[in-house]
């Protein structure tokens, strides 16, 4: 791996969500394809209102992924997901810490990273592995 020994195996990234950070999502536990639904629909009742949709809490660790990989100074690109969860919900005025962190050292060309979503209120609200080939 390149990259000075000393950088930290990880990386944070915050993001305060607004309203227009918002679709509607009723899919949790590992549903890859979220159902859109109105807000006045009983399965955004049950969560409570309006949500975010699973694939921003994707694009959001994604984002620290990148981050941590250009800190490294590694040219990679996305090799697959696995593992991928949704546990909880976040809502608008939430502050989602997303983290990506180094799991060890490539393996046949393959970096495994230990991605993660989690609220301002400690909810953790996604988890998963990112398999980044190096390029």
């Amino acid at each position: 791996m390149s990259g000075t020994g000393g950088d930290p195996p990880e990386a944070t990234f915050r993001k305060t969500l607004s309203e227009t950070d918002l679709i509607l999502f009723a899919g949790l536990s590992g549903d890859l394809h979220p159902v859109h639904v109105d807000e006045s629909s009983d399965a955004a009742r049950s969560a409570g209102g309006r949500t975010i949709h699973a694939v921003f809490l994707i694009g959001l660790m994604s984002t620290a992924v990148s981050q941590l990989m250009q800190r490294r100074g590694l040219s990679t690109r996305l090799a697959g997901l696995r593992a991928l969860r949704f546990h909880a919900v976040a809502r608008p005025g939430d502050t989602v810490a997303a983290a990506a962190r180094l799991t060890g050292p490539a393996r046949d060309g393959v970096l495994a990273v230990a991605i993660s979503a989690t609220s301002d209120a400690g909810v953790l609200l996604a988890d998963g592995i990112a398999e980044m080939e190096l390029s």
